[in-house]
C-alpha cells in the first residue's frame, strides 16, 4: 500500500522545512497568539478533558499492540473491532525515517490516524490553530487547519517526545470513532530501553550548500547503509562531483562525537577510485552502497554519523573538497516479528 499524502500542509521536517521557517511543535510550545487571523498560530491551555474526550472503560478492555523501532517501542491499547498496521523505518509507508503504526476501525476502509516516531515533526501553512491538552500521561500540542471539525495532527511532548499521530481522511468517520480515538491515543506509550531497527536523519552538515547537494541515509542496518546524493542547485558547483569509496564512522558519546574503533589488525585501505556524482535536477540521486562490518564489526546501539568528501573537481589538481555527515541511529537487531507494513492486522488474533 502508498503512503497516502493529506492535502492538509503537514509538512515532515527536511532541509525545506529548515529554511523554511515552520515551527516544530514536537520539538518547542508554540508562542501564544492574541489574533485569530490566518496564518496565526493560537495556543490554549486545555485543564483536564476537553469535549472530545470519552470514558476509558471501552478502551481498556482493549488489547495492547506494538511498534518495534530505534528509539523505543510503541504501545497502545486498541479496541477489538479496530485494526492496525505497524511499519519500520525504511518501509514504504515510513516518511522521513519514522515507523510507527497506522490504525482505524475494522469497518472504515478509507482513512487512518497515523501514529508515528520521528526525530523531528513541523508544520507549516495558514489557517492553523494549536491548543495544549494533557493526553498519554504528559502535553500535547494538537494542531487544527481552517476550522475543520477534527484535528489535523496532535504533537506528544515531555515523556512522548517525537511521537506524532497524523489524521489521514478520518473526517468521514462516524462521530462516536472519531471521539474513541482521544481514549486510544490516551493509552500511548514510549518504551525508550527496547529498541531495534535503525534509521537516517538529517542535521544541518548533511547538506553542502556551497555546492547545492544533500546526503541522506536509506535501508540503515546495522553493518551497512545506502547514502543517497542528490544536487538540488546544479549551478552552485563549478566542475564535476565526485566521491571516493573511503568513509569515517563516529559514535555519539555524551555531546561528543568520538571514532568508533577499527577491528583490522595491520593496515587497510580504501579504493581509490572516484565516482560521479549526476548533477540532474531530474535524477533520483546516486547512491553509494556502504558495508562497514569489515572494518567496525556490526554497531551496538546508539547514535551515528558517517563522514564522506565530495569534491567540486575542475581540473588536475583545481578542486575543492567538502565534508558532508550522513546521521543515523542503531537500535539493534531486527526482530523476526517486524512488521514491515502493508497488512492490516487484528489486536485479537
Amino acid at each position: 500500500m502508498k503512503r497516502i499524502i493529506s492535502k492538509k500542509m503537514i509538512c515532515l521536517i527536511a532541509a525545506s522545512l529548515l529554511l523554511s521557517g515552520c515551527s516544530s511543535p514536537g520539538k518547542d510550545a508554540p508562542q501564544s497568539q492574541s489574533s485569530g487571523n490566518a496564518g496565526e498560530t493560537q495556543t490554549q491551555s486545555v485543564p483536564g478533558q476537553t469535549d472530545t474526550d470519552v470514558p476509558t472503560e471501552d478502551i481498556l478492555a482493549g488489547v495492547p499492540v506494538y511498534a518495534p523501532g530505534p528509539y523505543g517501542k510503541l504501545s497502545l491499547i486498541l479496541p477489538g473491532d479496530w485494526v492496525y498496521q505497524p511499519y519500520a523505518a525504511g518501509s514504504e509507508n515510513s516518511n522521513s525515517g519514522s515507523y510507527g503504526m497506522w490504525i482505524r476501525p475494522a469497518d472504515q476502509e478509507t482513512g487512518y490516524i497515523d501514529i508515528c516516531y520521528m526525530q523531528m515533526f513541523g508544520v507549516c501553512g495558514t489557517g492553523l490553530k494549536q491548543e495544549s491538552m494533557t493526553l498519554a500521561g504528559d502535553t500535547a500540542s494538537v494542531g487544527t487547519y481552517d476550522d475543520h471539525s477534527m484535528w489535523d495532527f496532535i504533537a506528544f511532548k515531555g515523556i512522548n517526545e517525537g511521537i506524532s499521530a497524523q489524521n489521514v481522511m478520518a473526517d468521514s468517520w462516524p462521530m462516536k470513532d472519531q471521539e474513541k480515538i482521544m481514549s486510544i491515543l490516551d493509552s500511548l506509550k514510549l518504551d525508550p530501553d527496547e529498541t531495534e531497527g535503525a534509521v537516517s536523519y538529517f542535521k544541518n552538515d548533511s547538506e553542502v550548500p556551497e555546492i547545492g547537494l544533500t546526503a541522506e541515509g536509506h535501508d540503515v542496518t546495522s553493518s551497512g547503509m545506502t547514502i543517497r546524493f542528490t544536487v538540488w542547485d546544479p549551478g552552485l558547483s563549478a566542475g564535476d562531483l565526485q566521491f571516493s569509496s573511503k568513509f569515517e564512522l563516529e559514535k555519539l558519546e555524551g555531546n561528543a562525537w568520538s571514532p568508533v574503533p577499527v577491528i583490522v589488525e595491520g593496515d587497510y585501505a580504501f579504493t581509490q577510485e572516484a565516482h560521479i556524482i549526476s548533477k540532474n535536477p531530474d535524477f533520483s540521486g546516486t547512491d553509494c552502497q556502504l558495508n562497514w562490518e569489515w572494518l567496525y564489526g556490526k554497531l551496538s546501539p546508539g547514535d551515528y554519523r558517517i563522514r564522506m568528501n565530495v569534491m567540486d573537481f575542475r581540473g588536475t589538481g583545481d578542486y575543492t573538497e567538502y565534508p558532508v555527515y550522513v546521521y543515523f541511529r542503531n537500535g539493534g537487531e531486527t526482530s523476526e516479528s517486524q512488521h514491515k507494513a502493508g497488512e492490516w492486522l487484528s489486536p485479537v488474533d
